[in-house]
């Protein structure tokens, strides 16, 4: 492909970076997805799903240095797909409380703090390319979701 035709379909590099950081994420999140079991426990399918983005991290070669640069790049903020993962957390541990799998009083607020954990920890992972033992963090924060009873059980 030329230059020129690349500036047909992107306005600058900025443009064609955020469309490429976009479908990565967005593959990502797909794969992350499928993870989950909608007849599973809510605190199951949080460590299933974060755990299978992580390895998916792990797994994109040179495309995870790309990713952790575009972190310092503020024209490649992310916020909508930012909003849209706060949504599906929120969802599924808003089922968890209905459930009585969860004991957490605001579950966009829980969202939005596992999320900021968790970006930190894709961060971490983009740098290092070591999944468990960030994994296994984040794995024990879930669980502390949970009611004291069910963590006694575990």
């Amino acid at each position: 492909m030329t230059k020129g035709a690349v500036y047909y379909y992107f306005a600058d590099k900025e443009d064609l970076a955020g469309d490429l950081q976009r479908e990565l994420w967005q593959r990502l999140g797909r794969e992350a997805l499928a993870t989950v079991d909608p007849q599973a426990p809510a605190i199951d399918n949080l460590k299933r799903a974060l755990r299978a983005f992580l390895n998916g991290l792990s797994n994109l070669d040179a495309a995870r240095f790309f990713l952790r640069d575009c972190w310092s790049v503020p024209a490649l903020d992310l916020r909508q797909e930012h909003e849209s993962g706060v949504a599906l957390v929120e969802t599924l541990l808003a089922r968890g409380v209905e459930h009585g799998e969860l004991d957490i009083p605001d579950p966009e607020a829980a969202a939005r703090v596992l999320l900021g954990a968790f970006s930190e920890a894709a961060l971490h992972i983009l740098t290092t390319n070591t999944v468990e033992p960030t994994a296994l963090v984040l794995d024990r924060m879930i669980e502390a979701l949970a009611p004291t009873l069910e963590r006694t059980r575990r």
